[in-house]
């Protein structure tokens, strides 16, 4: 792993260690990522190891200095600063103009509302609010990318 930098590593990898760092799922890696993860010692089974954790910390910190930490997105009502980590990795995946995994957390937020709002016995409407909030973010950074593309 020594003198591997995130330049060095292609989209598809760097996708792949945002993934595993945000705690969603290996199946939405690609194969061939996570093999070249695994053999520059960066993956082990389906979690980062130290390495990849301060390889992506490393980047992330980098980003936040270089944007002097303006998280913010317009919205339709004025300008609202992205609060938390999923303003972070849409942030790095309207960067890496990777639409594909910004489609795959807003589903994957949608699956999550569907799933809480068919739970019985507990109240999940401050999360589910949270979680529709994510989902403003996530459709902000599509918008931000579909806005570039057309151009």
């Amino acid at each position: 792993m020594e003198g591997v930098s995130w330049a060095d590593l292609d989209a598809d990898e760097q996708r792949a260690i945002a993934i595993l760092g945000a705690g969603l799922s290996i199946e939405l890696c690609e194969p061939l990522a996570l093999l070249t993860l695994r053999r520059l010692g960066l993956v082990v089974g389906s979690h980062l190891t130290a390495a990849a954790h301060k390889l992506r910390r490393g980047f992330v910190l980098d980003e936040l200095r270089r944007r002097d930490c303006s998280l913010k997105v317009s919205m339709r009502l004025g300008v609202r600063k992205m609060s938390g980590a999923i303003g972070l990795i849409v942030e790095g995946y309207v960067s890496l103009k990777d639409q594909k995994s910004l489609d795959e957390l807003r589903i994957q937020r949608r699956k999550l509302i569907a799933d809480l709002n068919a739970c019985t016995g507990i109240d999940c409407t401050t999360t589910i609010q949270q979680i529709e909030e994510d989902i403003v973010v996530i459709e902000t950074g599509l918008a931000r990318l579909e806005g570039a593309t057309t151009r």
